[in-house]
């Protein structure tokens, strides 16, 4: 008799796994769910259903402004192709509205208004913490950025605003297409730094270099490689396919 509601259950896990998808957020405001394979420097690999038997598809790096890799975080793109990165969870979109920097954050909000010279909203709660970039105080416990420092509003009803765009720098046809034909080598992960970790211990957890996961995530080159890192903190990992 309980056989139905077991066929049920797995059926509803099935689905929830289909639609767990990476996200994409270009410099041009456009977005898209994806199934990301690899960011390099030059391009970010992906297929657009989220199969991993699905093609391949490219796009320079420095068109993209965001991706988000699902259930580990926020990932911001510099016009010149390196990777910062940035939340460890995205903004419920169904419930909120987000607000997106020029500098690269997310955050959060309710109650926006865009006026002439500023983007005023209500800070929301994130994990049960106010993000600590909130822009500049306002009365009643609203907040303003001003508009050049923001870069896109994102409503809940799906609808985007393209606040200060990007200035997108054309590249010769030919280049694009060779970096389409490239074939990812490695897989994405993100490692969330435990209490006590350092450069060093990540390295071989990984089988890595301290180098590499410095380039990979913009550190400074004079971190102490046996220095414990904060507590926390999201790394890009490059793990051979």
């Amino acid at each position: 008799m309980k056989r139905p509601h077991i066929i049920l259950l797995f059926f509803l896990i099935a689905n929830l796994h289909c639609f767990a998808l990476d996200h994409i957020i270009l410099r041009n405001g456009q977005a898209f769910d994806v199934k990301l394979h690899q960011i390099t420097d030059e391009a970010v690999s992906y297929s657009l259903n989220g199969d991993n038997d699905a093609a391949i598809e490219s796009i320079p790096s420095k068109d993209v402004y965001m991706v988000y890799i699902e259930k580990q975080g926020n990932v911001y793109m510099t016009p010149d192709g390196k990777r910062i990165t940035g939340e460890d969870k995205r903004v419920d979109r169904k419930k909120f509205d987000a607000i997106y920097l020029v500098s690269g954050h997310e955050i959060g909000a309710k109650n926006i208004k865009v006026t002439e010279d500023a983007i005023i909203y209500t800070p929301i709660k994130k994990g049960g913490i106010l993000s600590n970039i909130l822009g500049s105080s306002n009365s009643g416990g609203r907040r303003a950025f001003s508009n050049q420092e923001v870069f896109m509003i994102r409503y809940k009803s799906g609808m985007t605003d393209v606040i200060t765009p990007f200035d997108i720098v054309d590249e010769p046809e030919e280049e694009v297409k060779d970096i389409k034909k490239e074939d990812p080598q490695y897989v994405i992960f993100y490692h969330s730094v435990k209490k006590g970790q350092s450069l060093k211990k990540i390295a071989e957890l990984y089988n890595a270099t301290v180098t590499q996961i410095i380039e990979w995530n913009g550190l400074p080159k004079n971190t102490p490689p046996t220095a414990p890192l904060t507590a926390g903190k999201q790394l890009t990992i490059y793990l051979p396919k």
